[in-house]
């Protein structure tokens, strides 16, 4: 039963596009889901690295309070590309964080 709620809240989170990649049977467990799912976004495709590091390059801090989920989004996007094999360089990751940075943070970006 616990089973059948999990998929259920996996598969209601998924567009139609990715729905249609998972097999339409009932058998199907949350387990089965969830690695078809894995191995559909954890592929090494150039598609998907552009997709990503135009994710980081969109990336922008709303004000202090959002600063921890902020830095979180650029270095979860950035380990993504490096189990990739697409290893960010430091300089490319520091200047897309503090590109991202809002206006009132300019200050900080002139003194680096």
């Amino acid at each position: 039963k616990s089973d059948g709620v999990v998929k259920s809240i996996v598969l209601r989170k998924i567009n139609s596009t990715v729905m249609s990649l998972i097999p339409d049977d009932i058998t199907i467990t949350a387990r089965q889901v969830w690695q078809t799912l894995s191995s559909l976004y954890e592929q090494n495709d150039i598609s998907l690295q552009y997709s990503i590091r135009n994710q980081i390059r969109g990336l922008c801090m709303k004000g202090a309070p959002n600063t921890e989920k902020y830095v979180a989004a650029h270095t979860a996007a950035n380990e993504r590309l490096a189990r990739m094999g697409a290893h960010p360089s430091n300089s490319d990751a520091i200047y897309a964080l503090l590109r991202g940075l809002p206006v009132e943070r300019s200050s900080v970006v002139y003194l680096i």
